[in-house]
C-alpha cells in the first residue's frame, strides 16, 4: 500500500502538463491581434476555445482519473481510522495501537483484510476467522469519507478555487483541471477543509452512538481549526471581524 501511495504521489508531482503557460501565450496573442485589428466599430472579443493535442488531452484525463481515485482512497482510509477512533476513545483505549482486531473473536486483522471498502466487500461483511458479521457502518463511513474528499476535490481544487471568495483567478478560462494541482495554496486549503470535515463526521458519529465528546477529540479539533489559519494567513478567506 505504501508503494502504491508513493507512485501516485510521484504522478502528482510530475503531473503538470505545461498547458497553462501555452494557453496564457495564446491568450496574449489573441489580445494583441484584437488590438491591431481595432476599428471604429465596437470591438469583438474572441472566445474560441484553446485546443489541446490528443496526447495532451489523454494525459490530462489520465492524471485527473488518478487524482480522483487517490483522494477517494485517502478519504476512505481516514474514514476507516475514524471508525477506530470513535470505537476506542469512549472506552479509554489508544486510537493508534494496538492493531485492529475483530471485536468478537479478538483475532488481529491482517493488512489485506484492512483495505478500506475493498476488504469489507471481499469478505462480504464477515470476519475471516470467526465468520461473525462486521457492521455495515464501517463500509458506510469509508464510502462517505471517500465521497466527501472527492467532492471537496472537485469543488475546491479542480475548479481552481471557484468556491473561494477572495482568491484571485487566472484569466485563462479553459485551464485544464489537473493544472490546479500545482497551486499549493489550493492544496493547503483543501487539506485544511478536509481535516475539518473529518472532525465534523467524527462528532456526528459520537452523537449517533450517544457518547459524550472525548476531551482529546475536542482539543485536537480546536487545534486543527484554529492553529493553521494563524500560521498560514491564506487559509483565512474571510476576516475574523466583518467590517461594518
Amino acid at each position: 500500500m505504501r508503494s502504491i501511495a508513493l507512485i501516485l504521489s510521484l504522478l502528482f508531482v510530475s503531473g503538470s502538463t505545461g498547458v497553462a503557460s501555452a494557453q496564457d501565450a495564446a491568450t496574449r496573442q489573441r489580445g494583441d491581434g484584437a488590438i491591431k485589428a481595432e476599428t471604429n466599430e465596437p470591438q469583438r472579443v474572441a472566445t474560441e476555445r484553446f485546443q489541446l493535442p490528443p496526447h495532451e488531452r489523454l494525459r490530462i484525463a489520465l492524471l485527473t482519473t488518478v487524482a480522483i481515485v487517490w483522494f477517494f482512497w485517502l478519504g476512505a482510509a481516514l474514514g476507516s481510522y475514524l471508525n477506530v477512533v470513535v470505537y476506542r476513545m469512549p472506552l479509554g483505549l489508544p486510537s493508534v495501537a494496538p492493531d485492529s482486531r475483530c471485536p468478537k473473536c479478538r483475532t488481529p486483522i491482517r493488512w489485506y483484510d484492512n483495505i478500506p471498502v475493498v476488504s469489507w466487500l471481499a469478505l462480504r461483511g464477515r470476519c475471516r476467522s470467526c465468520r461473525e458479521p462486521i457492521s455495515r457502518r464501517y463500509l458506510i463511513v469509508e464510502l462517505l469519507m471517500g465521497s466527501l474528499f472527492v467532492g471537496l476535490l472537485c469543488v475546491e481544487v479542480l475548479s481552481g478555487g471557484a468556491n473561494l471568495p477572495n482568491r484571485p483567478r487566472r484569466a485563462a478560462a479553459d485551464l485544464p483541471m489537473i493544472e490546479h494541482f500545482m497551486e499549493w495554496d489550493l492544496l493547503g486549503m483543501y487539506c485544511y477543509h478536509a481535516a475539518l470535515l473529518w472532525f465534523i463526521v467524527g462528532i456526528v458519529l459520537f452523537c449517533i452512538d450517544g457518547h459524550r465528546l472525548p476531551k482529546r477529540f475536542i482539543l485536537a479539533a480546536l487545534m486543527v481549526g484554529w492553529l493553521p489559519p494563524l500560521v498560514w494567513p491564506s487559509l483565512r478567506q474571510l476576516p475574523f471581524i466583518l467590517p461594518p
